[in-house]
């Protein structure tokens, strides 16, 4: 009898410190939550440098009367975008990171793309802003969205090619898919300080926050696994080691959310025979390209001029 008790109370012990803990994290890690929007993120210590360019990027975007536009998903969610029509042949998709909002990561990106005569295609992934979703899925249901939002783009009167740039779990969507996108049309992927899994990302975000990611982990994937169907262990680097994309990486070297090694990681496995790693000097999280604008601008559209065959303007 002493023995079952002592059984019931580890048991007991378990469903109290660890699945109870487990199957909360994964409720709240996958489920919509609301974001900063580009005014809030401003003020904080680690955007306040960038603050003026974001806001000043934000009202030109604002000028060109964006359109909104929409696709339906495989599982049927209606997926929202801003499409800034140049009225030109290339168009770039841009998809966010995880709990961020489109203009936060994009703002001085997209304008900069605009500037050089590109239609832009500012995407709000699903369960996030005003696309539709209850669950976020990492990259690994997302990438199919991808695959919808393609096709949108190149069904336009220009019939664009196009480059896709995603940053943190938007560089992992774009990843995901990268062996399944049609170089004929996708000229050029820019992954911008994407983590190698979700799993591995998790995981880092439990050590972060003095966590036991070692017990909380196996069972927040097997609760991903059997509610959410996705396994949050697949690595991007299956698809990047298939993919014949032209790839420019970015990733910044003080990056505490997605260390650097994993971008460098990503960088390594992608198969491309055209493929470049720019490292931003002492850059945080989603800031490789505000932090060295004038470098990124100039080696990124040198790039797609001459690795993917973008004319520059």
């Amino acid at each position: 009898m002493p023995f079952l008790v002592t059984i019931l109370i580890i048991l007991g012990l378990y469903l109290l410190l660890i699945l109870g803990p487990a199957l909360t994290a994964a409720v709240i890690v996958f489920r919509r939550s609301p974001v900063m929007g580009l005014e809030e993120i401003c003020g904080t210590e680690e955007f306040a440098p960038y603050a003026a360019a974001l806001q000043s990027a934000e009202k030109t975007l604002s000028l060109l009367s964006p359109t909104r536009v929409t696709v339906r998903a495989a599982d049927n969610t209606e997926l929202c975008a801003d499409y800034y029509d140049r009225h030109a042949g290339k168009t770039v998709i841009l998809l966010h990171g995880y709990r961020s909002d489109p203009m936060v990561n994009f703002a001085l990106q997209a304008e900069c793309f605009a500037a050089h005569g590109w239609n832009v295609l500012l995407v709000s992934q699903r369960a996030h802003g005003v696309s539709g979703g209850k669950r976020t899925c990492f990259g690994l249901k997302e990438q199919f969205d991808l695959e919808n939002w393609v096709r949108w783009a190149a069904s336009q009167p220009e019939s664009p090619r196009i480059a896709v740039y995603g940053i943190s779990m938007g560089a992992a969507t774009a990843a995901y898919a990268s062996d399944k996108l049609d170089p004929a049309v996708v000229r050029c992927l820019i992954p911008d300080c994407g983590f190698t899994s979700p799993y591995l990302q998790l995981l880092q975000e439990c050590r972060r926050r003095h966590l036991p990611g070692f017990l909380l982990m196996p069972l927040i994937r097997l609760f991903a696994r059997l509610f959410y169907g996705f396994d949050i262990r697949t690595p991007v680097t299956d698809a990047l080691s298939r993919t014949e994309i032209p790839a420019f990486f970015l990733h910044g070297t003080a990056d505490e959310t997605v260390p650097y090694a994993q971008g460098v990681t990503n960088y390594e496995a992608c198969a491309s025979p055209r493929k470049v790693l720019f490292s931003a000097e002492g850059a945080g999280h989603t800031l490789a390209f505000p932090a060295e604008r004038e470098r990124a601008e100039t080696e990124l559209f040198r790039f797609l001029q001459d690795a993917c065959g973008f004319e520059n303007t």
